[in-house]
């Protein structure tokens, strides 16, 4: 459940947590834990250097119903349109969040070209505007996730 920058942060470092616990057993997971939690801190600085405000909620606006399983695996087509199952992990979330999961899902393999293209379909395109550099350092860390 996101609603703020901090709540996107705090979702990718309990992972990190998680797979902290793993690595102590194993010299190349816990290089790569090391790797993730300096990627992570530099991400969490260039926001503040962004002086991009960590607290701010989300407007109500924003927020949507975010499948967060979010893939071609769990939408069918019939005739002209699509449709969305298997809600079992969503949330009322910062669309943000849809369009990150959406990319760094591991079954598939979006091209970062359409990054923009179907971000401006899902948050609009002034809204895209303002948040474009955020939106791609929030891709960085939940490609870290």
């Amino acid at each position: 459940h996101c609603e703020s920058i901090n709540d996107h942060f705090k979702s990718v470092k309990k992972k990190i947590y998680f797979f902290k616990n793993f690595s102590f057993k194993n010299k190349k997971f816990f290089k790569i834990y090391n790797e993730m939690e300096v990627k992570f801190n530099e991400l969490k600085e260039l926001v503040k250097k962004k002086k991009i405000k960590l607290n701010n909620k989300v407007s109500k606006k924003n927020l949507i119903l975010s499948p967060s399983d979010f893939g071609f695996h769990n939408i069918k087509q019939y005739r002209e349109k699509l449709f969305f199952f298997d809600f079992e992990y969503s949330g009322l979330d910062d669309s943000k969040k849809l369009i990150c999961d959406f990319f760094c899902q591991p079954d598939y393999v979006i091209k970062i070209e359409y990054f923009s293209f179907f971000a401006k379909k899902i948050i609009g395109k002034d809204e895209f505007k303002k948040n474009k550099e955020l939106l791609f350092i929030l891709l960085q860390l939940y490609v870290i996730k």
